[in-house]
């Protein structure tokens, strides 16, 4: 009869020699005992270097909590199902072979998951280490103590990572997609969260989440890759937004904040012929934009990582390009179905301003929101009007999917002045 153990971490290992002892030592000396109350089971997914050498030695010393198991290479999402199927632990944690968990990780995790037995998943903080250091992970944010998240009152707050959670094994109904090279564990944790609708975080544990010098993980070249675009679309984005709707009808914030997050870093990039011909690129186009269709408009604007002008591109292919028939302009903002979408008050941006003697120099840009809007920036000085005259910039290229944004103007401004002089913008539309 196999030990039951208070937890079970599942570590799959590809060309990891380098970093897998430490990892393994990780687990090994976390304060709540590893021999009675932690089991490792390490998957080797047909790994080509020495890493078997390294578990088969941890597996000799350690025969009562480690098991050690090989594939043919299939993937992580093969190897953390392998991983799952030899499990008996209480609480399930799926590890990276190159991170790491702090010493009192299990300890604390434990004893607020004893203390909160109506939770499923706890999310802990992620903290980089190595090439690029400090714990400013961008969905870091929710972290602001030990808490409950309701993601019905908190929909921005979304855990997307697997790895830096520990999840309950009764609650894994479902395991990996083993269709996805990307976002897998961002659907298998999302579903299993949508259960409760609710989830901890710890901000007093980290997950030591390590960027290599080389810069050669998955996550690193993921928009090298042809996975990352028209399958991940698919089988993710679509994925979970059927999955939502057989089983409630609708397509909950929560998961449309995570669909829109991770669809805002695919908006940003150029695509050429080597990721996807001109037929994958109309039909990625074409899933783009039913996807979209599923996320409402507030969500799209409340993005944090991309700019006005992604934002507004992605609400046009909502919209089948037709946005500016649907928008209205009241008090210098834009609004869509009474959603404020932008403040023309940030239309223009300076870059640079400088008084040298008596010239001031002012080099800025302005940003027009819908490509049928006409809007001219004059400034005033000594009480004289004046149009700017734009100019031609060769690094001004912006690219939303396959789609030139034009809608960006530079200029540069030489004037003489006075100690007294003001200078004052204002935009003219139409």
């Amino acid at each position: 009869m196999s030990k039951e153990f208070k937890f079970s971490i599942i570590i799959p290992i590809y060309n990891v020699e380098e970093y897998l002892k430490e990892t393994i030592e990780s687990i090994i000396n976390q304060s709540i005992g590893f021999e009675e109350n932690v089991q490792i089971i390490l998957v080797n997914d047909g790994s080509p270097d020495n890493s078997y050498k390294i578990c088969r030695e941890y597996e000799k010393k350690y025969p009562n909590n480690i098991i050690y198991i090989e594939q043919k290479n299939a993937g992580v999402s093969a190897a953390r199902n392998n991983g799952f199927n030899l499990a008996t632990g209480e609480i399930i944690n799926f590890l990276d072979s190159d991170d790491l968990w702090e010493k009192n990780a299990l300890k604390k995790v434990y004893k607020f998951m004893k203390q909160n037995e109506d939770i499923d998943v706890v999310a802990c903080k992620i903290k980089f280490f190595g090439a690029r250091e400090g714990d400013n992970h961008p969905l870091n944010q929710k972290f602001n103590k030990d808490r409950i998240i309701d993601i019905n009152e908190e929909y921005e707050s979304i855990q997307m990572s697997a790895v830096s959670t520990f999840i309950r094994k009764t609650a894994i109904k479902e395991l990996f997609p083993t269709n996805l090279k990307y976002a897998e564990d961002s659907l298998f944790i999302s579903k299993i969260i949508l259960d409760k609708k609710k989830y901890g975080v710890l901000s007093s544990v980290k997950y030591l989440y390590r960027k290599r010098d080389d810069m050669s993980s998955a996550l690193d070249n993921s928009s090298k890759s042809k996975d990352y675009f028209l399958p991940t679309i698919k089988n993710f984005h679509k994925n979970l937004i059927d999955y939502c709707q057989k089983k409630y009808k609708e397509v909950p914030k929560y998961i449309q904040f995570i669909l829109m997050y991770e669809l805002q870093w695919k908006l940003k990039i150029k695509y050429n012929e080597e990721i996807m011909d001109d037929k994958d690129l109309k039909e990625y186009k074409k899933n783009i934009k039913e996807i979209l269709q599923s996320i409402d408009d507030e969500i799209i604007i409340k993005q944090k990582y991309i700019n006005s002008e992604y934002k507004l591109q992605a609400l046009s292919l909502k919209y089948d390009n037709n946005l500016e028939k649907k928008v209205k302009i009241e008090n210098n903002k834009l609004y869509l179905n009474d959603i404020v979408i932008f403040n023309l008050k940030n239309a223009v941006t300076i870059r640079i301003a400088e008084i040298n003697k008596n010239q001031i120099n002012i080099v800025g840009h302005i940003f027009t929101p819908l490509k049928n809007m006409d809007l001219e920036l004059c400034y005033e000085i000594n009480g004289k009007e004046k149009k700017v005259k734009y100019e031609n910039n060769k690094y001004s290229s912006t690219y939303c999917i396959d789609e030139k944004l034009d809608n960006i103007k530079f200029f540069k401004i030489k004037e003489t002045i006075k100690p007294e002089s003001k200078i004052k913008f204002f935009v003219k539309y139409k």
